[in-house]
C-alpha cells in the first residue's frame, strides 16, 4: 500500500499549479526578512 505525504501532495499541487501558469516561490524570499518580502515583521506581529 502506498502512502502519501503532506510533501508529496504539496509537490504535486506546486507542480499543477506552475503547468497552469502560476509561479511559485519560497518563503524564504517572500517572507519578512526575504529578498522580496511582502510584508514587514511589525504586520505580521
Amino acid at each position: 500500500m502506498a502512502f502519501l505525504t503532506e510533501a508529496d501532495i504539496e509537490a504535486a499541487l506546486l507542480a499543477e499549479l506552475s503547468a497552469l501558469g502560476d509561479q511559485t516561490t519560497t518563503e524564504a524570499e517572500i517572507g519578512p526578512d526575504g529578498d522580496a518580502a511582502e510584508r514587514t515583521v511589525e504586520t505580521v506581529l
